[in-house]
């Protein structure tokens, strides 16, 4: 075996290899000559009016407390079970104690305003 490798020769490799070329501009990370959909630049622009701003600022209030709130008080930032029957259960368990929650908590709020 030791005759076989002494054999061997060891000739030049000629490497050809794409250089990438910035040109002012660009957006790093996409490819050049790559066009976002319509649909994609179609949403940009929406967003980009005050009006939706106002409403994705409030989304944060909304929707991301909630899952701050079973992230901490669930203690569900990992499933405890596998499949998705069983996630789904503790994915509805853990929205369900958040809900009665926020339920019993605006309930004591109105009865201790006077009517």
């Amino acid at each position: 075996m030791g005759e076989d490798l002494a054999v061997l020769s060891v000739r030049p490799v000629d490497l050809k290899f794409a250089v990438p070329t910035f040109t002012k501009g660009a957006k790093v990370g996409q490819p050049p000559g790559l066009q976002e959909p319509s649909a994609t630049t179609a949403f940009k622009q929406k967003m980009a009016t005050q009006e939706a701003k106002q409403i994705y600022a409030r989304r944060s209030q909304i929707a991301e407390f909630p899952h701050a709130w079973i992230k901490q008080r669930c203690g569900l930032r990992q499933f405890r079970c596998r499949g998705r029957v069983k996630v789904a259960m503790e994915a509805t368990w853990a929205c369900l104690s958040y809900n009665l929650t926020r339920w019993f908590g605006l309930k004591r709020t109105l009865q201790v305003q006077p009517a």
